[in-house]
């Protein structure tokens, strides 16, 4: 009897334990949900009085939408702000985008860089008027399966255009999250972005999901800046780990870069009876479909007589030399120079010969345009110009 009742009275014991730990843990449970709702509506309030006005943030239209997502890719709002009116003044419609000449719109994109976005931005319009007849489609998965869309720009219009709970994730929002959590791995890793996703869907309230998209990557753009994070008036610095260690600088880990490989490139700036000539870039590799002075990709820094092939009876005693400065790409560094010279013969090569009038209705990269705008004086006076004085600038 005895022993029958320490038996009875063991089970109980462990019953009622049982019920202790699972009423502590839905109780752990239901306090995380509302830390995670309280970052939500923290984000939110301060959105609401700290948010930028933009005026891609005043339409669902999912057009304009996509176009300012595709614009501000690598792209400061400042910068990009100016190219969003062009595009949305130049094709107010998708079918408008649709329609237009591949070398207007490279146009229009000059200066801003990465100029695979412009192309990709055509072939997604053009794919939109024809399989969804100007219509973008209003799900995630369909988005996402057009041509240039990836998953962040998917999340964006989903979610600004038909208000669909699809957390984005870019580059903000990833060190946002990184701090919160003090993510120890890689931020671009699997596990990183995972925890990231896990976090997001976790706080983000389905019937805002806008609101908190929007918020998040406002924060991550205004507040917290990768090197000086204004953490003290951060609205969610009470759930933010790395503030409270006192190391928000030390997230995101990221892993080290490869070193940029070194391009030398030379552009021959040949005129001739009042024109000068380009042309056309291929397909791939850098400034895929832009026009271009003739150039030629080298390991090594080279001379004037790289282009005798192509302009056959090229003095080598009369022409100028430009050195451009240092310009960055995301993989390579290009250390390029311009040699300014006449010629009478044609090229051996197929080139295009325009007048100095004719320049803007083409589209140059961003290097050639900076080059074009501080020298002018050539353009104006390149019918006399003085050789006399060679390998020497304006």
């Amino acid at each position: 009897m005895y022993w029958l009742e320490i038996i009875t009275l063991t089970k109980l014991i462990r019953f009622l334990s049982f019920k202790v730990l699972d009423a502590l843990n839905r109780g752990c449970f239901c306090i995380k949900v509302l830390k995670k709702m309280e970052i939500h509506q923290k984000l939110k309030f301060w959105y609401q009085s700290a948010g930028r006005d933009l005026p891609w943030r005043h339409t669902s239209d999912p057009y304009f939408i996509w176009l300012s997502e595709v614009i501000l890719q690598q792209t400061r709002v400042d910068q990009g702000l100016p190219y969003y009116y062009a595009f949305t003044q130049q094709y107010p419609t998708v079918h408008d985008l649709a329609n237009a000449h591949e070398d207007e719109v490279f146009r229009l994109w000059q200066g801003l860089g990465y100029y695979s976005r412009a192309k990709s931005l055509l072939k997604t319009a053009k794919e939109v008027q024809h399989r969804y007849n100007g219509n973008f489609p209003a799900s995630y998965q369909e988005l996402l399966a057009l041509p240039g869309i990836g998953p962040y720009t998917a999340a964006a219009i989903a979610s600004f255009a038909f208000n669909l709970p699809h957390p984005v994730v870019d580059g903000n929002v990833k060190r946002v999250v990184s701090r919160c959590l003090q993510i120890q791995e890689p931020i671009e890793s699997k596990v990183a972005l995972n925890e990231i996703q896990i976090w997001l869907d976790a706080c983000m309230q389905p019937s805002e999901p806008a609101i908190f998209n929007q918020a998040i990557m406002e924060l991550g753009a205004l507040i917290c800046l990768p090197k000086s994070p204004s953490c003290s008036v951060c609205p969610i610095q009470a759930h933010c780990l790395a503030t409270q260690s006192g190391r928000p600088t030390d997230f995101p880990i990221k892993k080290s870069k490869p070193a940029k490989r070194i391009l030398h490139l030379s552009f021959a700036w040949a005129w001739k009876n009042g024109k000068f000539a380009i042309q056309k870039r291929g397909n791939e590799g850098i400034w895929a479909n832009l026009w271009e002075l003739p150039s030629i990709e080298t390991p090594e820094p080279s001379d004037i007589q790289i282009f005798e092939p192509i302009f056959p009876g090229l003095s080598l005693s009369a022409y100028r030399t430009f050195e451009l400065p240092v310009h960055l790409l995301s993989h390579r560094e290009i250390r390029a120079r311009v040699f300014l010279f006449k010629t009478e013969s044609d090229a051996l090569h197929q080139v295009e010969w325009i007048s100095p009038e004719m320049r803007d209705s083409y589209g140059f990269p961003r290097i050639l345009t900076r080059f074009f705008e501080q020298n002018e004086e050539a353009f104006r006076a390149q019918l006399n110009l003085d050789f006399s004085k060679p390998d020497t600038e304006f």
